[in-house]
């Protein structure tokens, strides 16, 4: 029983999802998996430089994929760099220093500490010219050390990494694009829409953080290379952290892609919801909805969003609720979360084509009299010298075209001892008339007296074919051809 109880408690485990969790980690490319958008532009990684392990194996840098401080902001994993220990960065704040101190050396100046310089290659797509990351700054020096020279840093660089203290405790970073309004990098000295505030700390170990900003660059497509560094400037006792993501390119109009760390726009959630008895689609300018599957998306505060319903094939688009009316296209002007129903309504189903009446085929050519056919009649001067009447026949027309009258004689039940010859069909001769127009006419068919006569007649007889066939046949002016047989018995 146990050995089974521990082998479902295995297979729990195998099969349980992973949790979200912050991951220290010396990997670089762990890291900038994680903190770039678009992970197939990542050609390379390293740590340019980065703090030995604690000594109870604290390491500074770790990937997450635990919601904390506003992160993650695309997908579900961001980077946390820090002077300390990242894994107590989702820690109650129950101290007013928390960290590690590590020992790491200065490694660009005089006055750095702890620090850890991450360098991401990347392959700037084509017709992109703007470099964008998302970052929030915490630190334990919150408020302590506010207006003070010991302030920990964050810088951001692109292609050249030229930051360095001096011994009066500055940061010079001439390439740096993070930094606050007054041109000064990320510290607790932050200033203007990067001040740091404890609310914005909340729920981290850290007593306060910038708000969640971003950073743009101009960039051109091609290799480049993203220096991303924070440390200990002053001393190594109280820890600082950076949270980072979304490392994104862009396409923007001629200097709207500027140096500089801005707060990060609220964004609120638009749903779109569907309706009524019918089907159809709502898509979304600019891009993020296309319902079908997605349904709902983030835009800025203040982003003027567009809403169009397309019907499905037997569909009708009836018309918006919610924050639309109307059955035009519906805008929306995000400040706040809102919700839009599109109602579809099943159109009715469409009567059935009304079906021509079947084309009746016009009725065959009647032959009328004829009840027998005398064969002296038939074959003149064979039986006889007298007059040779002839085989009279009256056919009804429905119409005109070139009628066609065949005789032939045959034996239609020639028995076993008839043999072969019996079961002959001999074609006596044809009469073929235009006719003009629907009615009677009437032809007389006679084989005049003659060899070929003679010859007919002794192949009738010896084969003993009792029965004359009169087939008419009629080729309409348009139309189907039309057939009709008729069998008289030949006598004599």
């Amino acid at each position: 029983m146990s050995q089974l109880l521990a082998a479902v408690v295995v297979l729990w485990i195998l099969a349980a999802p992973a949790l979200a969790a912050i991951t220290p980690t010396r990997s670089s490319s762990s890291i900038a998996s994680a903190i770039v958008a678009d992970p197939s532009t990542i050609s390379g990684s390293s740590f340019v430089a980065i703090p030995p392990s604690g000594p109870q194996a604290e390491e500074p840098n770790a990937a997450s994929t635990k919601q904390l401080g506003g992160f993650a902001t695309h997908g579900s994993s961001y980077g946390i760099l820090t002077t300390g220990d990242a894994a107590l960065a989702d820690q109650p704040n129950d101290s007013t220093s928390s960290g590690a101190s590590l020992g790491g050396d200065s490694v660009r100046g005089a006055n750095d500490f702890d620090v850890t310089i991450l360098k991401v290659d990347v392959n700037v797509p084509s017709n992109t010219n703007c470099m964008t990351l998302d970052f929030r700054f915490l630190s334990e020096e919150f408020p302590e050390f506010v207006g003070q020279t010991v302030n920990d840093a964050f810088v951001a660089e692109v292609d050249k990494l030229t930051w360095t203290t001096d011994a009066e405790a500055n940061v010079i970073a001439p390439d740096n694009f993070a930094f606050d309004p007054q041109g000064n990098p990320i510290t607790v000295n932050a200033a203007g829409a990067a001040s740091m505030t404890a609310a914005h700390a909340h729920g981290t170990t850290y007593d306060g953080a910038t708000p969640l900003l971003q950073a743009s660059t101009p960039t051109t497509p091609g290799a480049h290379s993203l220096y991303l560094s924070i440390f200990d400037q002053g001393d190594d006792i109280f820890d600082s952290a950076v949270f980072i993501d979304n490392v994104r390119f862009s396409n923007r109009p001629s200097g709207q892609c500027t140096a500089g760390a801005v707060v990060q726009p609220a964004t609120y959630t638009l749903t779109v919801a569907k309706a009524g008895s019918g089907s159809g689609s709502v898509t979304s300018s600019p891009e993020g909805i296309d319902c079908g599957a997605t349904c709902s998306a983030s835009f800025n505060d203040g982003q003027l969003v567009t809403l169009v319903a397309t019907p499905a094939l037997g569909s009708t688009f009836s018309g918006w609720s919610g924050a639309c009316t109307g059955t035009g296209a519906c805008e929306v002007t995000m400040s706040q979360a809102r919700s839009v129903t599109a109602t579809f309504t099943a159109s009715p189903e469409p009567p059935p084509p009304v079906q021509p009446p079947p084309v009746q085929p016009p009725p065959e050519p009647v032959i009328s009299g004829l009840p027998s056919a005398p064969a002296r009649d038939l074959f003149c001067g064979v039986q006889h010298r007298g007059k040779c009447k002839g085989i009279k026949v009256k056919t009804e027309f429905s119409g005109p075209g070139n009628a066609v009258w065949q005789f032939g004689a045959y034996n239609p039940d020639p028995g076993n001892k008839a043999g072969s010859a019996a079961r002959k069909f001999v074609v006596l001769g044809t009469v073929k008339r235009k006719v003009t127009t629907a009615g009677q006419v009437t032809i007389v068919f006679k084989l005049k007296p003659g060899k070929k006569t003679s010859l007919l007649y002794k192949q009738v007889k010896k084969a003993r074919l009792k029965t004359l066939q009169v087939k008419v046949t009629l080729t309409p002016i348009s139309g189907p051809r039309q057939v009709t047989v008729k069998n008289v018995k030949l006598k004599g």
